[in-house]
């Protein structure tokens, strides 16, 4: 998603989620190219939660 591109960019930080509270709708950002493109254990308890 171009939006957590451009935020990665500007912010200099290791990475963006976009999320709908319920799916990650968006990332970029360390962690992003394969293995890594489903949600992760540490996005599953963040939504755990809340």
């Amino acid at each position: 998603m171009k939006v957590a591109q451009v935020l990665y960019q500007e912010l200099d930080i290791g990475a963006v989620a976009i999320t709908d509270r319920e799916k990650l709708l968006a990332f970029t950002g360390i962690g992003d190219g394969p293995p890594f493109t489903r949600q992760t254990d540490f996005f599953d308890l963040y939504l755990k939660s809340d």
